[in-house]
């Protein structure tokens, strides 16, 4: 008796059960374990429905993937809205906003978060005035090479170096330099060079890195330890003058 009125409660509420297992809700032609053709009785009584058709059906299948929009889900939840103007998912927590992206944590719960912006960036080339002399065994400034930053990040100095030795030597001779990106006149990082010179002259690239605060003021010092004369930056050719380029990294 209680199998009885069971049976008759579930067909009362519109359920279809069928020997397969299949429960079909306002369809007698169930495409899944579960099914529910929302719009009631759009789908056909026999074969699968077409596209349309099941833009408003869910169906639960038998390994346990939920389709919503689509009797066939390829993963563990699908929502299908392409012959629809539905929107897929919404989620709504309070948090969300314009531009905001979904952020799970180690827990894999999401929540809504600002987006970062990107903060690398180049800044404009700073000349090291032409004409500048560099002695020997003194660590000098290059002038024109001091740089305020503007705000708190990683932060790199390139450093494109021409520079002629004068007066010439007459042979083939070695200098060695180091290069300081200082910041507030205290040594960051530091660079060691030592090449031939070549018709009087030599040229260089060096990177040089360091954090810094906004209002820190970076800047290069030129100290060569070995020079068969007193060097100096040239800038006769746009392509031999000396100059930094200030970049700041993007760093996670």
């Amino acid at each position: 008796m209680k199998r009885l009125i069971i049976i008759t409660i579930i067909l009362s509420m519109g359920f279809s059960s069928y020997l397969s297992a299949q429960v079909g809700i306002k369809t007698e032609n169930p495409q899944a374990l579960l099914h529910i053709d929302a719009q009631s009785k759009t789908n056909p009584a026999t074969g699968a429905p077409s596209k349309m058709q099941q833009s408003d059906d869910i169906v639960v299948t038998s390994d346990g993937k939920v389709g919503i929009g689509t009797i066939a889900p390829a993963s563990k939840m699908e929502i299908n809205t392409e012959v629809t103007s539905d929107i897929p998912i919404q989620i709504k927590d309070g948090t969300q906003g314009t531009g905001k992206f979904l952020v799970s944590d180690a827990n894999g719960v999401g929540t809504w978060q600002n987006v970062s912006p990107p903060s690398g960036r180049v800044y404009p080339i700073q000349w090291i005035t032409p004409g500048s002399t560099f002695a020997t065994g003194v660590s000098t400034l290059a002038p024109g090479s001091e740089f305020t930053i503007p705000s708190d990040g990683f932060y790199s100095m390139e450093v494109r170096w021409w520079a002629k030795h004068l007066p010439s030597p007459t042979y083939v001779q070695r200098t060695t330099t180091i290069f300081e990106l200082r910041k507030n006149n205290v040594v960051m990082d530091e660079f060691l060079y030592s090449v031939p010179i070549f018709n009087g002259s030599v040229t260089v690239y060096v990177p040089l890195y360091t954090k810094a605060k906004a209002g820190d003021v970076l800047s290069l010092w030129v100290y060569p330890l070995e020079s068969p004369s007193t060097m100096t930056n040239v800038a006769s050719l746009g392509w031999t003058s000396s100059k930094v380029l200030i970049k700041k990294m993007q760093i996670d």
